[in-house]
């Protein structure tokens, strides 16, 4: 049951900071929220189908954060090396590249889906899929890492920021994933697509038409051209569905919708990666604490071989080891 944990632990690598920028709503869901609840879900049905392989039973835990996953996870192994502080540090490096997405690239509108670039969204998308395919191929797990909190910024974006929600979907786009799939109904730079708004809360600013022939559109965030929708801020209503302070007739909040779809979302991304490379044969290929150990210590005797600074003698202690 190691395994599937230790899969997303290197995949997820260390770092030393998170940082936690509201992208959602002022009530807290955000894109580190999204991201790290898709990550502990899926690395949970990892665990339970290593469990299932096995033979041994696998007790999900009531309530999921990193603590409890790794109880239920490693918890009963005797090399469960992982400290909770550390597996919640695993979570970080993903997590921060992808709410970086938000300072890297403010003024990209294919990075946020503003301004109708759906298009572009999705090739940023599935390239960055294929980064993170190929980095996990030449086993250059940095890189992996990064693309993938990237990546999964995007995808999220996608669900708060385009009408998906108001042409009736509440279960992901499966093109945005697919590149051989083409994406329909797109509006284009002469399609009119929404009322012009000024007020703080703007019902039906979607035009009719647009909700009737089911077509894609997104908001504009600066420049909003003529017959096009607002994206939408704290002083005048727009499509976006960053902030949760309206319901639909039916008592709907659209930001929990886009929370949850996003989550479903980036939960298909990741379930993606670990089918394709599988629980298993994958892990054979990733380094461990161990490894690392060897490869840092390799390093050490390698730089100092045949100079002034080479010792003649090494000696390897135990420090503030468990067990």
């Amino acid at each position: 049951m190691a395994y599937p944990l230790l899969f997303f632990c290197a995949l997820i690598g260390w770092s030393q900071a998170f940082l936690s920028i509201p992208s959602l709503d002022v009530e807290g869901l955000t894109h580190a929220d999204i991201t790290e609840e898709a990550l502990l879900e899926v690395v949970m049905d990892a665990c339970r189908e290593e469990a299932q392989n096995n033979g041994r039973t696998f007790n999900p835990p009531a309530l999921l954060n990193p603590e409890s996953l790794l109880r239920a996870c490693l918890g009963v192994l005797e090399d469960a090396d992982l400290s909770a502080s550390k597996f919640r540090e695993l979570l970080n490096e993903i997590i921060t590249e992808n709410i970086f997405i938000d300072r890297d690239q403010a003024f990209s509108s294919a990075h946020h889906f503003n301004d109708e670039a759906i298009e572009k969204g999705r090739d940023i998308i599935t390239q960055g899929v294929s980064i993170v395919k190929a980095s996990l191929q030449q086993g250059n797990l940095e890189a992996a890492r990064r693309a993938l909190g990237a990546v999964t910024h995007t995808l999220q974006d996608f669900y708060s920021h385009s009408n998906w929600f108001e042409l009736g979907n509440l279960d992901p786009y499966p093109n945005l994933l697919r590149p051989d799939l083409p994406l329909q109904n797109i509006a284009d730079e002469n399609t009119p697509t929404c009322n012009d708004c000024q007020e703080k809360v703007c019902p039906n600013v979607i035009l009719p038409e647009i909700l009737r022939t089911n077509t894609l559109t997104s908001g504009y965030l600066i420049s909003t051209p003529q017959g096009k929708c607002y994206h939408g801020d704290s002083t005048r209503g727009g499509i976006s569905k960053d902030f949760g302070d309206d319901l639909t007739p039916d008592g709907t909040d659209p930001h929990l919708a886009a929370y949850s779809t996003a989550t479903q979302a980036t939960k298909d991304l990741l379930q993606n990666i670990r089918i394709t490379f599988g629980n298993t044969v994958f892990l054979r290929s990733l380094p461990n604490d161990i490894a690392e150990v060897q490869r840092l210590t390799a390093k050490i005797i390698d730089n100092t071989r045949g100079t002034p600074n080479e010792p003649s003698l090494y000696i390897l202690i135990v420090f503030n080891d468990l067990g």
